[in-house]
């Protein structure tokens, strides 16, 4: 079993690389995969953030085999604790400080008499080699470190591949899994977290027009790489080498991933994301991406294309024109039969027909882009 722990701030770059490694590497060995949810926190908006956690990873194709909400076990980590009390390795801590305190040092009368006012404790393990730290709040609510511990004995958890910075929790939940004498080891996979100067949520990235298979590609990759999908990288061997290479996040190297994944796409299938199902228009949004990274940058192209123009009167004139024209299979033969029927010099000229067929001024080839988009010539070419 590998389990993979929720952000409670949401999913951001590295998130989604423990993710996924946790989930690629359960699939590898044919184990479960848990994500394990951090409910009962206190902030306000938790219960979206999380939403918006499992929704995202769905459209990482990231399918859990379990989740485990911590709000729901409460009382099984309470029971534990209680245990540890019991035994004498744990205590009650009246104070609520952080780290070691003198309520270690309280006689059983004492601890009596506090709870005989009905006062509220904490519950801390004293580790030697760690100093104290807290597994029950004076809410009531347990640590994340007793909780995931508790979990990972429950769910029989075998391997987590985790971030370098996590590696004081860790080893206090090991002390944890030794108070309570479980037996079973837990492989521990520490990898250094991809640097970056700023906080890109996945979120945030898939709001962009950044593709799910690009992103995945990148964050297992951590460069401007070859092409792969899921799939795949299930299959590599050295996924968990490249991993923990250090590696620095670079936007645009996304950006230029993301634009190979969008000229892979079948062409129809692209046009649909735009609200068509047309071929031609995924070959027309195709011919941008030397502009154009991602599906928002494309939508701008696109919307020039079919909006409509600002038009003058002779914007007005060629409009008129063009409606009256034959159906024209070549830009060439189009522009001649544009060109005979009005008095404008040919710079001009060409001008006004890219923008009037592209609404930019300046575009790739017209040639390219007519042949394309002729079947839809009366609704590019209308004005405001």
């Amino acid at each position: 079993m590998f389990r993979f722990e929720a952000p409670t701030d949401g999913l951001c770059i590295n998130s989604l690389r423990l993710a996924l490694l946790n989930y690629i590497t359960s699939k590898e060995s044919n184990s479960g995969f848990i994500i394990r949810v951090n409910d009962s926190t206190k902030i306000d908006n938790i219960d979206e953030i999380i939403g918006d956690t499992k929704e995202i990873l769905k459209k990482f194709a990231i399918n859990e085999d379990i989740v485990i909400h911590k709000s729901e076990k409460l009382k099984i980590y309470q029971e534990f604790a209680y245990k540890l009390v019991k035994n004498k390795k744990a205590y009650p801590c009246f104070c609520d400080t952080n780290g070691c305190c003198g309520c270690k040092e309280l006689s059983s009368k004492d601890i009596e008499n506090y709870k005989l006012t009905n006062r509220k404790f904490a519950i801390k393990i004293s580790n030697q080699e760690y100093s104290c730290f807290k597994i029950i709040k004076l809410d009531g609510d347990a640590t994340d470190t007793f909780s995931a511990a508790i979990d990972d004995m429950s769910m029989a958890v075998t391997k987590i591949i985790i971030s370098n910075k996590d590696s004081l929790d860790i080893d206090n939940q090991k002390y944890i899994h030794k108070l309570l004498d479980y037996k079973n080891s837990i492989n521990y996979i520490f990898i250094p977290d991809i640097k970056i100067d700023k906080t890109f949520t996945i979120k945030w990235l898939l709001a962009q027009g950044f593709l799910p298979d690009a992103i995945i590609n990148y964050i297992l990759s951590s460069k401007d790489s070859d092409i792969f999908y899921l799939p795949e990288a299930i299959k590599k061997d050295n996924i968990l080498d490249i991993a923990a290479k250090e590696s620095i996040f670079d936007l645009e190297s996304l950006k230029n991933l993301n634009r190979k994944h969008l000229r892979e796409i079948d062409s129809k299938r692209l046009s649909m994301v735009f609200g068509f199902a047309d071929q031609d228009i995924g070959d027309l949004l195709k011919l941008y991406l030397d502009e154009a990274s991602t599906i928002n940058e494309l939508a701008v192209k696109l919307k020039a294309t079919f909006s409509p123009k600002e038009c003058n009167r002779e914007l007005d004139n060629l409009v008129n024109i063009i409606k009256k024209a034959p159906i024209i299979a070549e830009y060439s033969e189009f522009r001649e039969y544009i060109k005979d029927r009005v008095d404008i010099e040919e710079k001009k000229l060409d001008a006004a027909l890219r923008y009037l067929l592209t609404g930019l001024h300046d575009s790739v080839n017209l040639d390219k882009i007519y042949k394309l988009i002729k079947s839809y010539i009366l609704e590019v070419i209308k004005c405001r």
